[in-house]
């Protein structure tokens, strides 16, 4: 463990997963830092130190194989335990299940960063309405109001709000709707709302797409409703959410 005494939002690191072969049952890497008091704290799969020490934890359990380098943007969850932090401790494995995986399977890390604060400014178009999609947890802000979609009717989606000061989870994608020109949305160091039923997908990262596949927000939308209509392009911005065909 290396003395640390910060408490940042989120662990920002690039990875290589490169398995050897496949495991079908068990296919993900893992990467964590724990930040914990002045404890002499492991991080095992069968002798893991009492959570009481722990500050915070950033996991990701999730990372598939990958050809090419991938950043990911872990946000911290914090325990509020009382514990004071001292130390962080940064562990990886090619596999999240203990015994998983192949011999000679590979993940690399590089750049690996702690990020404090981050903020994203969202543009507004003149309709009032945009959808927005971040890699880190964000607290939904006062001056908006940000929804998730429930359903989709004939291009007319169904809401569900989420109140001004929830922490909307990362890489959760929803619809933003505000007078303003822009939105400054903030991260969070806070446990993120469980949102569930949500059509929206949402994107950290531009990518390519096939005409017809995905429903995005509509210039036809009014101030008093969202619309949302067929996309023919074939490439998706980034930070956006779209809502995939059925």
């Amino acid at each position: 463990a290396t003395p640390f005494p910060g408490r940042p939002d989120s662990l920002v690191v690039w990875v290589k997963f490169v398995p050897n072969g496949t495991d079908s049952k068990h296919p993900y890497a893992k990467v964590t830092a724990t930040i914990h008091d002045d404890f002499d704290y492991i991080d095992g799969y069968e002798n893991t130190s009492p959570q009481s020490h722990v500050v915070a934890t950033a996991i990701n359990m999730t990372i598939a194989r990958t050809d090419s380098w991938k950043r990911l943007s872990i946000p911290f969850r914090y325990t509020n335990n009382g514990a004071q932090p001292r130390y962080i401790l940064l562990s990886a494995a090619t596999n999240a299940y203990p015994g998983g995986g192949n011999e000679n399977d590979y993940l690399y890390l590089d750049d690996i960063t702690l990020v404090y604060k981050q903020t994203y400014q969202l543009s507004i178009p003149s309709q009032g309405w945009a959808t927005l999609c971040l890699d880190f947890n964000a607290k939904a802000p006062a001056g908006a109001k940000v929804y998730t979609v429930t359903e989709l009717v004939a291009g007319y989606a169904k809401l569900q709000e989420i109140p001004a000061g929830s922490i909307i989870p990362a890489n959760t994608g929803v619809l933003v709707r505000s007078d303003a020109s822009s939105v400054t949305f903030e991260s969070s160091i806070m446990d993120p709302m469980s949102v569930s039923g949500n059509l929206l997908k949402g994107r950290t990262t531009a990518g390519s797409c096939q005409a017809g596949q995905y429903y995005v927000l509509s210039p036809a939308s009014t101030k008093e409703r969202a619309v949302f209509g067929l996309y023919q392009g074939t490439s998706l911005a980034a930070n956006k959410a779209y809502i995939e065909v059925r």
